[in-house]
């Protein structure tokens, strides 16, 4: 049997065949990259993310938990389109989803979130109905009528809008209020937290003198933001402490005041009944009388578990080796009698 070859041979001669894979190049550099950014069938109107609408977002410096609004406008035909509220840590980072809403019947839309770091925050079109967009080459008119209508706006509204808008978010320092007490010589520990908790994070403690801070210690935070900075107070110092971080690029300053500060010397006092008249010429009514100190300056004093805060009223003890004489209130406040040592610390 005899069996019969079919050769097929192709009609389009190599510079045909060159000429028409240059057409194709050319068609393919003319077409706007925005065509390509879709996904999905001819139907589809889903838009590519990078495409971003002119926003106003306000307040631009928040504290950690509040939240932010960012709103904008687009032609009333573009109803119904999704839009998307992004967040990226730099303008080339990995932008994730905040929030997302649909476009109202007038062509606003608003959106509100809550970052927890400092960020760049940007609106992206998501989707457009059907009904004005069949073809992904037709959804990219959102973006390009948007960016239209903020060109010619006002002078002054369209410098309130951008593309892209940075927004810093305050940490929030968490630490107890009270009166921090150590003994001259002794370290004292300021523990708390800081939020969002990240590890590394550098803490200053700071002391108020006159006018000005001073920062006494620095400590670095927990893998949760929590910390602990210990340090020696010098001997007689005094002031407000606080804590301190300085921000950095996720997240704003933040402050927290720790309470006073009071560095106790350990010191022999007696009590005394103050009835009659004092040196000073006045009754406080917690008092105490001292050789040396002016009238009217604050000593607080510490016994056990009590504390009391009093007064310089009176001049005395005379006596060797005493201190303070206490009279009889500030004296029932500690529950202190006769003679024996205490701590003080003047304020």
């Amino acid at each position: 049997m005899t069996q019969e070859v079919l050769v097929v041979r192709s009609s389009f001669s190599p510079r045909a065949l060159r000429a028409a894979q240059l057409t194709t190049a050319f068609i393919m550099l003319a077409v706007p990259a925005e065509a390509f950014a879709f996904s999905g069938t001819a139907g589809s109107s889903e838009i590519a993310s990078t495409t971003a609408l002119p926003v106003r977002v306000a307040p631009r410096h928040v504290r950690l938990g509040a939240s932010v609004r960012v709103t904008g406008r687009l032609p009333s035909s573009d109803a119904g389109i999704t839009v998307e509220l992004q967040a990226a840590r730099s303008a080339h980072g990995r932008w994730r989803r905040l929030a997302s809403t649909r476009v109202g019947a007038g062509g606003g839309y608003s959106l509100r979130a809550a970052p927890r770091h400092s960020a760049l925050l940007r609106a992206v079109p998501l989707t457009a109905t059907p009904t004005h967009a069949t073809t992904p080459a037709a959804a990219t008119t959102v973006a390009v009528t948007a960016r239209r209508a903020d060109s010619t706006s006002r002078r002054g509204r369209r410098a309130r809008l951008s593309l892209i808008a940075p927004v810093q978010v305050k940490a929030a320092m968490h630490v107890a209020r009270r009166a921090r007490g150590v003994i001259a010589g002794q370290k004292l520990s300021i523990a708390g937290r800081l939020e969002p908790g990240r590890s590394g994070r550098t803490v200053a403690v700071q002391r108020r003198s006159g006018h000005a801070w001073h920062t006494v210690a620095r400590g670095r935070t927990g893998g949760r933001g929590g910390f602990a900075v210990r340090f020696r107070p010098a001997p007689g110092a005094r002031g407000t402490l606080r804590l301190v971080f300085a921000g950095d690029r996720a997240n704003g300053r933040a402050t927290a005041v720790a309470g006073p500060l009071s560095v106790y010397e350990p010191v022999t006092v007696s009590w005394y009944d103050d009835s009659a008249t004092t040196a000073c010429g006045f009754h406080a009514t917690y008092g105490v009388a001292n050789r040396t100190l002016p009238c009217g300056t604050r000593v607080r004093l510490r016994r056990g578990g009590r504390t009391v805060t009093a007064t310089v009223d009176d001049r005395g003890p005379y006596v060797y080796g005493r201190t303070y004489d206490l009279d009889q209130a500030t004296a029932g406040a500690l529950g202190f009698s006769g003679v024996g040592t205490i701590d003080a610390s003047v304020q």
